[in-house]
């Protein structure tokens, strides 16, 4: 759910400024989605096995850091984008921030969904 969240905030934003209005309330939503993701992601990396107890584990605790590093990059782009719209300097003629963010909000989407699914596919398939 975080992953569609995010995504649709960002789309949110970027249709908002467009329009000429602020993309705040996208972006908060982006940024809430986010969190979802960082906290799926973190609770898989609590839930792992130690990773030198066996292949598996350390896969899941790779895959885990690996998803929480490309969390963290978009919330700090976020919120460096927050900034920039509080002080003026994202407008509708100057939204490149705007798809070059929703991009990396995207990738970690995209990213999460699969990386919490191929550690949840065996449990399920068993």
């Amino acid at each position: 759910a975080g992953a569609v969240v995010a995504a649709a905030g960002m789309r949110l934003a970027i249709r908002d400024n467009r329009r000429g209005g602020s993309a705040r309330a996208g972006v908060a939503v982006a940024g809430a989605g986010a969190l979802a993701i960082l906290l799926a992601l973190g609770a898989l990396l609590l839930r792992t096995p130690p990773p030198t107890g066996h292949a598996y584990n350390a896969t899941l605790f790779v895959l885990g850091g690996y998803g929480v590093l490309h969390v963290l990059i978009p919330m700090l782009m976020l919120s460096g984008l927050a900034a920039r719209i509080s002080r003026g300097f994202v407008s509708p003629q100057r939204r490149a921030e705007l798809p070059i963010v929703g991009l990396w909000v995207d990738y970690m989407a995209v990213a999460a969904v699969l990386i919490l699914a191929v550690a949840h596919l065996p449990g399920l398939a068993a």
